[in-house]
């Protein structure tokens, strides 16, 4: 569909799909007015573009994509209360939408 190319591994790898010469790593919540979230133990440099995909089994939406260089900033650092874990993060309306899809 995308002309992407999936990471088949049978371990975890740090991307999940091979893009127009990107590393994306695709991040999902069932919130519809959920952030995109980064871990703050993924390395720089790993990725080069993070993607949030909101919905539930059969419907997805893609909300957008970030690249890392800039979801990995301090002024992003959030911290969740009740866990104290941290992560970076980004609203909807901060992410990029232009999609670029070549049907062949």
């Amino acid at each position: 569909f995308l002309n992407v190319y999936p990471d088949m591994a049978d371990e975890p790898g740090e991307y999940d799909l091979y893009w127009n010469d990107y590393k994306v790593d695709v991040k999902t919540t069932k919130h519809k007015h959920g952030h995109l979230e980064v871990s703050i133990n993924k390395k720089p440099g790993k990725v080069d573009i993070y993607a949030l995909v909101i919905g539930e089994c059969p419907r997805f939406r893609i909300a957008g994509w970030m690249m890392a260089s800039e979801i990995m900033q301090d002024h992003r650092l959030f911290t969740y209360e009740r866990s104290g874990s941290k992560v970076w993060r980004a609203r909807q309306d901060e992410l990029v939408m232009d999609w670029e899809v070549e049907f062949v």
